[in-house]
């Protein structure tokens, strides 16, 4: 089993931004919103585990279209994939526009992929959804200064995440399921098990 996704890092998360609570008759328009001197920005990723680990991740550039999606996989993904896991492996992936159109379908069809079939808005049971937490959680407090150094950071804690994390992610999958068949389809937040 592949598991895939896109995450986006920001180089100054929103949830950092500053935030201004207003008293009674205080006009918003009245504050200077603060500014980053450099811009900020952000980087794209698209990563896969296995119960191996962690397989692979690159930057995937530009707005994520059909083309750009299968050009990224054709030329980047699907060689390492194809060279690390079984011919059987079943590739998982959500059902985003640039995923479930005709044009990657026909891709993956053409490049022997076989896709898991995945319920629409189901994230909740998706393991790399965790891997990202993890990721977001080091890179929280960091000081970084430029998109450079964003992307090398998150590349190299990319390398750091243990393999015993991963496995427990992919292993919560049946019960997360079963919760979610238990409550009437009712989303699985990672904090239950912290209760």
């Amino acid at each position: 089993m592949i598991w895939t996704d896109e995450k986006s890092f920001e180089l100054y998360p929103q949830e950092n931004k500053f935030k201004l609570r207003l008293l009674e008759g205080e006009n918003p328009e009245d504050f200077p919103k603060p500014k980053v001197q450099q811009g900020g920005g952000k980087i794209m990723f698209w990563g896969a585990i296995t119960g191996f680990g962690q397989i692979f991740l690159d930057e995937i550039k530009g707005k994520i279209t059909s083309k750009t999606y299968c050009n990224f996989l054709e030329n980047k993904a699907l060689p390492v994939i194809k060279r690390l896991c079984s011919p059987s492996a079943l590739f998982q992936q959500d059902n985003a526009k640039s995923h479930a159109s005709g044009e990657t379908q026909a891709f993956l069809e053409k490049n022997n992929v076989k896709l898991l079939d995945w319920p629409p808005q189901s994230p909740d049971i998706n393991p790399i959804e965790q891997v990202w937490g993890w990721l977001a959680h080091r890179l929280n407090g960091m000081r970084i200064q430029n998109i450079k150094e964003l992307r090398g950071t998150v590349l190299k804690l990319w390398e750091e995440i243990p393999k015993e994390a991963i496995l427990a992610f992919i292993e919560k999958i049946p019960d997360k399921i079963l919760y979610i068949k238990e409550h009437g389809g009712e989303v699985y937040s990672d904090h239950k098990d912290r209760e």
